[in-house]
């Protein structure tokens, strides 16, 4: 089959493990950046029809900073998944997120997602829990549901190198050897909670414990918030900045234990990221992660309650995170891409011997 991936995330390899997986069972596989304002035509005039458009991220077809454009896109969106179906071409979605993760224009947002989940032919989710999530926002009708699928997220174990040593990563990053570090690692994006994290050290008056937070700004505003937050407390480092693929283990490796602060959130890499690196990690009690984690693995918290976050690190600090990280590593190499791309090569072979909708049933 001729697949096309979009849109694309760049600096995740999300989707070139997933695409190199299906391209060693004999898929093409295209990773295409969508050229606007009429995406799917362009690459269809440009390259020929594929059998099925693999969307990612479905908010970039839908939403826009502005009112006017975020109509605009979507409705010239909702017209090109209708000349999708015309000419034949399938359509599988793959929900990493159930909105938009700065919430710009919500209802809009929900409104088109509504109308466009019908010319989605198959759609998978991550996790049972992923798409209990799903349906507790969306409620879609019953044939909506029909076409729901599982297929986790794949491991990260191979993605990266990891050969460095706490101690010489530490050094690196000029970290004392005795600290105990809580690494939040990503993209730092309003939504991750990166504030609340911050805010919450005064309260961990511990002089051993640290936190680092590396990863690039969503944008320069958010950096400058993030940087004076954190310049209240010499106990917290942060590396806002581009993260070379290469670097990645540095950060993984010089840290005890990943924390994810997260206000919101389905599905999370850099769950996934801390896993593939033997870290024991803790996490909100929502979404996917709550089928990712498990207590010999993690610490789950709610996110409506600062005091259970404190909680979970202080504990945390008394754990044995060796045996915890090693656990989430065994647990989640089993998740190989060629494991997830077998789940997905079956999706797609559901989309493409469907007969109007799919008549596919939730596995």
């Amino acid at each position: 089959m001729k697949i096309v991936h979009t849109p694309i995330s760049d600096g995740n390899p999300y989707q070139r493990e997933l695409a190199d997986a299906l391209r060693r069972m004999g898929h093409s596989v295209d990773l295409y950046t969508p050229v606007w304002p009429f995406p799917f035509v362009h690459y269809v005039l440009k390259n020929g029809k594929p059998d099925i458009f693999h969307i990612h991220w479905q908010d970039q077809f839908l939403i826009r900073k502005t009112i006017p454009g975020s109509l605009i896109r979507s409705i010239l969106s909702v017209l090109e998944f209708m000349l999708i179906g015309v000419l034949g071409i399938k359509i599988v979605w793959t929900v990493h997120n159930v909105l938009n993760h700065e919430r710009t224009h919500p209802a809009i947002e929900m409104f088109f997602l509504k109308i466009i989940l019908k010319f989605f032919n198959e759609i998978t989710f991550m996790s049972q829990a992923g798409i209990e999530a799903f349906n507790g926002i969306i409620n879609p009708h019953k044939c909506v549901q029909d076409k729901f699928h599982i297929v986790p997220h794949g491991s990260y174990v191979d993605s990266y190198t990891n050969k460095i040593s706490k101690p010489a990563a530490r050094q690196i990053l000029n970290i004392d050897e005795d600290s105990f570090i809580f690494l939040c690692f990503g993209e730092a994006r309003p939504y991750k909670g990166l504030q609340t994290v911050i805010g919450l050290m005064k309260d961990i008056p511990d002089p051993s414990i640290r936190l680092l937070v590396a990863g690039r700004a969503h944008n320069k505003s958010f950096e400058h918030v993030i940087r004076k937050a954190a310049s209240s407390d010499k106990r917290i480092h942060t590396v806002l900045s581009y993260i070379p693929d290469d670097f990645v283990q540095v950060f993984m490796n010089a840290s005890d234990v990943v924390v994810l602060p997260y206000k919101d959130i389905l599905n999370s890499g850099a769950a996934v990221l801390a896993m593939s690196f033997g870290k024991p990690v803790i996490a909100p009690n929502m979404g996917g992660i709550k089928d990712l984690l498990d207590g010999n693995g993690g610490m789950l918290f709610d996110p409506a309650d600062k005091r259970s976050l404190i909680d979970a690190m202080l504990k945390m600090k008394n754990a044995d995170v060796q045996a915890m990280g090693k656990h989430n590593h065994e647990k989640i190499r089993h998740y190989d891409w060629d494991y997830i791309a077998t789940l997905t090569s079956a999706v797609y072979a559901k989309a493409m011997n469907a007969s109007g909708r799919s008549g596919a049933h939730p596995q």
